[in-house]
């Protein structure tokens, strides 16, 4: 379990850590097959930024991850609206990558291995 003292440090946290960016290095560092995404131990070899209150990127992604969260019980039940607003918001939350420095061609590298992982 990883505490929060703030629902905002832990929104951003998820945001993070469901971002293609995220997955990607999860999908690099573990063995397929061991269910390594899970593990607490991916959180020491697979960096999080710190939330930092004052950074309006950290904020964006917190506020970004709060409407997904609102959205996703009515998205995995179907509603067809909800569900686009979840794509919108994951799409709006890898672009928040440019934490890292990361430009839009860096982040269409991530999509496309993603799907190579995923063997699309």
């Amino acid at each position: 379990m990883v505490p929060f003292l703030f629902s905002e440090e832990a929104h951003y946290f998820c945001g993070y850590v469901n971002s293609s960016l995220f997955r990607l290095a999860v999908k690099s560092y573990s063995v397929h097959g061991t269910g390594g995404f899970g593990f607490l131990h991916t959180l020491g070899n697979v960096k999080v930024l710190s939330y930092i209150n004052e950074d309006q990127n950290c904020v964006e992604l917190a506020k970004l991850y709060s409407r997904a969260h609102e959205n996703a019980p009515k998205g995995y039940s179907g509603d067809e609206s909800a569900q686009a607003e979840l794509r919108d918001s994951a799409k709006q939350i890898d672009r928040t990558a440019r934490l890292l420095g990361l430009s839009e061609e860096k982040l269409q590298n991530i999509y496309r291995s993603l799907k190579e992982l995923k063997g699309e």
